[in-house]
């Protein structure tokens, strides 16, 4: 079976030129988590809130609950194993973005069924409205390669993921 990728949350950092200007040349990730240890969705989403709530101001819960009311968790779900999850939240300045392989398969009750052992969170300052759109359509389409998933979930740590994402526009161009 191949490589699923899952995609919580993600926010994204600004990297060299700022992708938000549309001149970025890097996608950049303010968290890198690989082989996160979690064998259910509930426990992959705390885990993640509690991780992000230790590098932003918003509060672990309000994230969750957020990230895991039943309208966004059935918007967010993309098919193919990767699930989109994102957020515009109050109280932060600048978007956040998380990347978090897991250690084995989980069963995140997708529609299509697929398991998935990549995930990503997104979070927007909650004035950024089409920026925000913008930020998950570049997401959606630089996860959905499968080339690139099936390189994270082999990818053993944080530099192996951060070299395989040096060059987004490499990956988007075959996606």
């Amino acid at each position: 079976m191949g490589a699923h990728f899952y995609m919580c949350s993600v926010v994204l950092k600004k990297c060299g030129e700022c992708m938000f200007k549309n001149t970025v040349k890097n996608i950049g990730f303010d968290l890198i988590v690989p082989r996160m240890k979690v064998s259910h969705y509930e426990q992959f989403y705390k885990m993640c809130t509690d991780l992000v709530a230790e590098h932003t101001p918003v509060p672990s819960n309000k994230l969750y609950e957020g990230l895991t009311s039943k309208m966004r968790l059935e918007r967010s779900l993309i098919g193919g194993g990767l699930l989109m999850a994102d957020m515009r939240v109050n109280g932060i300045q600048e978007p956040f973005a998380m990347l978090v392989t897991l250690d084995q398969d989980v069963d995140f009750k997708a529609p299509d069924g697929v398991p998935v052992n990549v995930a990503s969170v997104l979070l927007s300052p909650a004035r950024d409205g089409n920026m925000h759109l913008s930020r998950v359509f570049r997401l959606t389409r630089l996860l959905k390669n499968d080339d690139l998933r099936n390189k994270l979930v082999e990818a053993k740590d944080e530099a192996a993921i951060q070299s395989l994402l040096l060059n987004p526009d490499g990956w988007m161009i075959a996606a």
